[in-house]
């Protein structure tokens, strides 16, 4: 039996495997860990839904051809990405319509935010990367999220207050709206970084963000100092997710001395931060 992914001819010696069920379940798993997914399946140029493919008992010793058409999670992002891209710009603009039009349906922005959130995550997932490695100007995609959340259950329990159901998107989400656009393009980016592509554009986009933290971060000991423990111990939670993910991405840079110099250096600076954190938690 001839197996072709994508018109290609695949290299694969069939043993064990007598029926088309069995074969599909492995190619289903080799597929999956390479990140794809199947599309179409033909068997003989007839065409079988997947789960079909997987349940049949058909013996394969008669079958002369299996074609398998594939995508790649990243290919069916590209279809989502600009959809989700056309729906902040649209939230934002009903938005500006001002309270009366927004309000209109509040259920309805409800569910749009927890469709924002949903995909997000799924586009995150989908890549394999963690939403608290993505950072926008010191600000993680994990934090814009979980911020969301709350306010899905916030804007749940005030949803018949219409003032402060339009005040709470005004002042609280649409800011945020705006960053998780930006941080859904950091996203793609450290994507498109792990694969080897668009190096230059990250690499440059990675030291401006190193120097937005480390600025952050010289706020953390007035923020102890102060009693606002919580608030100090949060950002110290985001901050051990941008050296995780500092770790990762310089791993995979190749950068010149100079670079690999500039972000090292950084990196010094925010640990000098963490041990004044750790000498005002002493005094208290």
């Amino acid at each position: 039996m001839n197996i072709l992914v994508n018109g290609k001819a695949l290299e694969v010696t069939l043993e064990k495997e007598k029926v088309l069920k069995e074969v599909m379940q492995s190619l289903e798993r080799w597929i999956k860990e390479e990140n794809f997914e199947i599309q179409d399946i033909k068997l003989d140029g007839k065409t079988l839904s997947l789960e079909e493919a997987l349940n049949s008992e058909e013996e394969i010793k008669g079958v002369k051809t299996l074609e398998l058409l594939v995508s790649g999670f990243a290919e069916q992002i590209e279809e989502v990405y600009p959809s989700l891209k056309a729906y902040l710009a649209r939230f934002r603009e009903v938005l500006g319509e001002g309270q009366e039009a927004f309000v209109a349906d509040k259920r309805q922005k409800i569910e749009g935010l927890t469709w924002i959130v949903d995909t997000t995550g799924l586009i995150a997932k989908s890549l394999g990367i963690s939403t608290r490695y993505v950072f926008h100007n010191g600000r993680s995609l994990e934090e814009i999220l979980n911020f969301f959340d709350f306010s899905l259950s916030n804007l749940t329990q005030n949803i018949h207050d219409s003032q402060f159901f339009y005040q709470y998107f005004v002042e609280g989400i649409a800011s945020r709206l705006v960053i998780l656009e930006s941080l859904l393009d950091k996203l793609l980016g450290f994507y498109n970084f792990l694969l080897g592509d668009q190096q230059e554009a990250f690499k440059a986009s990675l030291q401006e963000e190193a120097k937005a933290m480390q600025e952050l971060m010289a706020n953390l000991p007035g923020l102890v100092q102060d009693g606002r423990d919580q608030d100090a111990l949060a950002f110290i939670q985001k901050m051990m997710g941008f050296f995780e993910s500092l770790s990762l991405l310089l791993s995979h840079a190749g950068l010149d001395e100079k670079a690999n110099n500039c972000l090292f250096g950084y990196k010094s600076e925010l640990v000098k931060v963490f041990e004044e954190i750790y000498e005002a938690f002493k005094t208290q």
